[in-house]
């Protein structure tokens, strides 16, 4: 598992009910070490499955690159399996309009040509990148994924 460093994207976009941090608002708890409570964090915290972090696990699919931590990018990603179009990614814009950066284009554009990816900032959706093929029959089921993190079956 690769270390934060100096990252704290998933610390500010993430809300964490339990703590009553609303998205997009930094933690009350990050400090210079990172997260002042991590040993007692939230159940939220403790489920958030980073793309990035946890890309050295064997078998991970997305295969982000150690240059392209979020808070470098600019975007953090979040997937997960869909009957329909296997892996769908939701990249989430740590400030908005981050995915038009030059280090935001690289990473969709690399990942955009295996995966659907939908670009979000907040509850909205700003665009969806992805083969063709997938784009054609995306649709409506991504665009519900994107604002409410569930898919209509």
């Amino acid at each position: 598992m690769r270390q934060c460093g100096n990252c704290r994207a998933c610390c500010t976009v993430l809300g964490v009910p339990s703590l009553k941090k609303p998205r997009y608002q930094a933690c009350e708890h990050e400090c210079d070490k990172g997260c002042a409570i991590y040993k007692e964090r939230p159940d939220e915290c403790k489920a958030y499955y980073c793309a990035w972090a946890n890309n050295e696990e064997a078998g991970d699919p997305i295969g982000l690159k150690g240059e392209e931590r979020p808070d470098k990018v600019g975007l953090f990603f979040d997937a997960t399996l869909h009957k329909t179009f296997g892996l769908l990614i939701v990249a989430h814009e740590v400030t908005e309009g981050l995915s038009k950066t030059y280090w935001g284009e690289k990473v969709l554009k690399r990942l955009s040509k295996r995966f659907l990816v939908a670009i979000v900032f907040g509850d909205q959706q700003r665009s969806m990148v992805g083969p063709p093929h997938l784009l054609r029959t995306a649709g409506e089921q991504m665009r519900q994924y994107a604002l409410t993190g569930r898919f209509q079956e």
